[in-house]
């Protein structure tokens, strides 16, 4: 069975794990894993990246939609994500890589946030998420599988960084990166077959028009009782005091 597919592609802390898992959720949908694209593969050296089991190398042959055939499960639509970590913004020569390692087929999901919020959420929170409770998996427990595994190594979510040591400086390079990244994205999306922008504030009005986008048959019901008890719970909101 050939099966449809599709990339969110976003900066970190932009929502990308609840979309994923939301769209995972869909009963003609499997989703798992994060993909990544390390820095020597875009070309800039002496920044080793730590890969986790949640995560599918891009280059040394792997491209998305070999990376996305590793994904188990029955259903005709198959999917994962690809989020890019602030601070190293993209260069020239990693526009060229990506849209070489993305086949044109597989369909683009360009998710944004806005940078400030991004920030604030980076350095107080981290890279923490919180699985909702009473949730069930499906499929013999394979969707969500490397997902879950991450979840279950997090520290309490709702718990703010105690200190958070920043600079201008960093600031102002974090958000060379997002911009970066995010035009990098734009640039990917002219050559694929098939894309979809969608900022973060509006996934919950938009999420149907995503399901349909990415090939599923599910109808309003389906996707607003998944909205109604996602598979990861949205954490507190953000104060400024506690930067």
């Amino acid at each position: 069975m050939t099966r449809q597919k599709f990339l969110i592609i976003s900066n970190a802390r932009s929502g990308s794990t609840w979309l994923e898992t939301s769209l995972g959720s869909l009963e003609d949908v499997t989703t798992d894993y994060e993909i990544k694209l390390p820095f020597s593969v875009m070309g800039i050296k002496n920044m080793p990246y730590q890969f986790a089991d949640i995560h599918l190398k891009l280059g040394d042959g792997h491209t998305v939609s070999s990376n996305l055939d590793k994904i188990e499960g029955s259903t005709p639509i198959v999917g994962s994500k690809l989020v890019f970590d602030p601070g190293v913004p993209m260069i020239s020569s990693g526009i060229g890589v990506l849209k070489q390692l993305c086949e044109k087929e597989v369909k683009i999901i360009h998710l944004t946030r806005d940078y400030y919020e991004i920030m604030k959420s980076w350095l107080i929170r981290g890279m923490v998420h919180s699985v909702a409770d009473k949730n069930e998996q499906r499929d013999g427990g394979h969707i969500f599988s490397s997902v879950v595994k991450d979840f279950e190594q997090t520290p309490n979510p709702d718990e703010v960084r105690k200190s958070v040591n920043y600079t201008l400086d960093h600031a102002f390079l974090w958000l060379l990166g997002l911009l970066s990244y995010d035009l990098a994205v734009l640039e990917l999306c002219r050559q694929a077959d098939h894309s979809i922008h969608i900022d973060y504030r509006d996934i919950r009005a938009r999420f149907h028009e995503l399901a349909v986008f990415t090939g599923s048959t599910a109808g309003r019901d389906e996707a607003d009782q998944i909205l109604a008890r996602p598979f990861t719970r949205k954490l507190k909101k953000l104060d400024e005091r506690d930067m």
